[in-house]
């Protein structure tokens, strides 16, 4: 599926090497987030964001965790403040993350295409 938005913060999860990007979805797409969502914050922003994960192309932190084996590219990162267009598995995390679980993620993501008539600014 497809979802956009702005992306917010972004961060590496060290232990599978996965880039995480928390979208700021545009109107009428809240349907795609669950309570789990909530704990997606950026700072001082509350707002519940779509968590987005690129897993790396190249197998640099866990062997059976690149896009490599899985015979796809993984898309460019954009830079935070990026109107993005973003494809891929729709599915939920039955991690937990503060108390949460069971939160709406794009991932893998196979396809950023980033908004080239919004320019990016600071993360919102």
């Amino acid at each position: 599926m497809t979802v956009h938005g702005v992306v917010g913060c972004i961060f590496v999860d060290h232990g599978d090497g996965d880039t995480h990007l928390a979208l700021s979805l545009d109107s009428g797409q809240s349907r795609y987030l669950t309570p789990g969502n909530r704990v997606w914050t950026c700072d001082e922003d509350k707002r519940p964001r779509m968590v987005i994960e690129v897993i790396p192309q190249h197998c640099t932190v866990r062997p059976d965790n690149c896009a490599d084996r899985g015979h796809f590219r993984s898309p460019r990162i954009p830079p935070a403040g990026s109107h993005v267009y973003i494809t891929g598995a729709w599915v939920l995390d039955t991690s937990t993350k503060h108390g949460a679980t069971l939160w709406s993620e794009i991932h893998p993501a196979f396809r950023i295409v980033v908004d080239r008539r919004s320019r990016p600014g600071p993360p919102d």
